[in-house]
């Protein structure tokens, strides 16, 4: 399923005129930029695997499952935005040790969750101290989607040994959250090691359904028998905004997170966005997506899902089509709220564990307090460093709002694209070619 078959495909699907072929040129491929389509790939991956439900691996995880200390058996609700446990570590040898091995069919275990309805998926637990404790962390949008039959497990993901996929200010950020790792990591050159290597285990001590929200998807099942939202095309974290998108246009869609890990060994990245340990002010071209997407003010609860996702697609649109200085004007606002919230994390976890004065981890935290009120006070035009990599420095402000509005298309046309794609298929025609075997 390379790039001259998802062109074709492309083709197919505007060949009608119902949907606009730069749309679904977008959509499939992303732009002519080398290496930043991630979330293209994905997108052609949900239109061959309409109907079913899949399980998709970065190429960089091993099938290799493993088994945190403190796992149990058993299930849960759980409204917290975190609910995993976090261990991290000066190496990846030490990663990937930690875990213990274990005999896993993991399709299986995505399998036990995902697609199924919330009332369903808690059914073995009947009334009583074991029910009681099931819905101990659930909010009240989680009983009504219980109650209902509305709540969907539209996604599961299992935990990883090894790079944490994560910025390194929210690694920081996690890293001081954890108590062990604080003591563990005592030293400076321990935390700063730990910090820089960016190797964790991240794991769920046991099943757990959270509501939807931003994932990252080393390994993921997604039930995509029904509608899903696209991936943004272009640049990283698109699982991330995915899974807001999912949040944010499926009042009931829910994400198992399964006890066991998967080792996550990509080669070590050179990336400007994440050479500085303490760049709290960087901004990515997914932190101007996310930051747009938390401005749109929502749709009626009732509304279906398709319309929830083209409204959210027009408002990116509406957004990228004002003048670019009206545009990064009225993106300092999210994103000044959204820096704000990390100083209050980082001021709480000060508040919280006192750091002593040789404590490295406590002088990080006021470093990233200080880059995050400087970006908050500067003038200039917020603008994404990633896309410096691609586009000379005076085109970056355009292309951020073409990319934006480029996206937001995707999104408005995203269920027509789903439907067109069904229609196809009943006729045999399919994005991907069969494999044929030589005998």
């Amino acid at each position: 399923m390379g790039r001259p078959e998802r062109a074709l495909y492309a083709k197919t699907l505007s060949a009608s005129g119902e949907i606009p072929p730069p749309v679904a040129r977008f959509a499939l491929l992303g732009t002519d930029k080398p290496g930043h389509s991630y979330g293209a790939n994905r997108n052609s991956i949900l239109l061959q695997t309409l109907g079913t439900l899949i399980l998709s691996a970065d190429d960089d995880t091993t099938g290799t499952p493993g088994i945190a200390p403190g796992t149990s058996s058993g299930l849960r609700l759980n409204a917290a935005a975190e609910t995993a446990q976090l261990w991290f570590f000066r190496d990846r040898k030490s990663a990937l040790a930690f875990p213990a091995p274990a005999n896993l069919d993991i399709a299986a275990e995505h399998e036990r969750l995902l697609g199924a309805r919330l009332a369903s998926a808690i059914g073995d637990f009947g009334p009583g101290e074991a029910f009681a404790a099931l819905l101990n962390d659930a909010d009240p949008h989680m009983w009504l989607s219980v109650c209902t039959g509305k709540g969907r497990i539209l996604v599961s993901a299992n935990g990883m040994a090894g790079d944490s996929g994560m910025a390194k200010t929210d690694q920081a950020i996690r890293m001081v959250g954890d108590q062990s790792s604080r003591q563990r990591l005592a030293a400076p050159d321990a935390w700063h090691a730990a910090l820089g290597s960016r190797e964790m285990v991240r794991q769920a001590p046991l099943a757990t359904l959270t509501h939807a929200g931003p994932l990252i998807s080393t390994c993921v099942g997604l039930d995509n028998r029904a509608l899903l939202p696209s991936f943004c095309p272009v640049y990283r974290n698109e699982d991330g905004i995915f899974g807001q998108v999912l949040s944010q246009c499926f009042p009931h869609a829910y994400t198992a997170h399964l006890p066991f890990v998967l080792r996550h060994v990509p080669e070590a990245r050179t990336s400007r966005a994440m050479s500085n340990p303490t760049a709290a002010g960087e901004l990515r071209f997914s932190d101007v997506v996310l930051a747009c997407l938390a401005s749109w003010s929502g749709a009626p609860p009732a509304l279906p899902e398709a319309a929830r996702m083209r409204s959210l697609g027009r408002h990116l649109i509406e957004w990228s089509s004002l003048p670019v200085d009206d545009f990064f004007e009225a993106l300092q606002m999210p994103l000044c709220n959204r820096a704000a919230t990390m100083v209050r994390a980082c001021e709480s976890l000060l508040t919280t564990y006192s750091p002593q004065p040789d404590d490295p981890w406590g002088a990080d935290l006021k470093e990233t307090i200080r880059q995050l009120r400087q970006s908050m006070l500067n003038p200039a035009r917020p603008l994404p460093t990633d896309l410096f990599e691609d586009y000379p420095p005076e085109s970056v402000a355009n292309a951020t709002c073409d990319l934006l509005r480029q996206y937001g298309e995707v999104l408005y046309w995203w269920p027509a694209i789903v439907e067109k794609t069904r229609i196809l298929a009943a006729k045999g025609c399919n994005l991907a070619r069969p494999v044929i075997s030589k005998k």
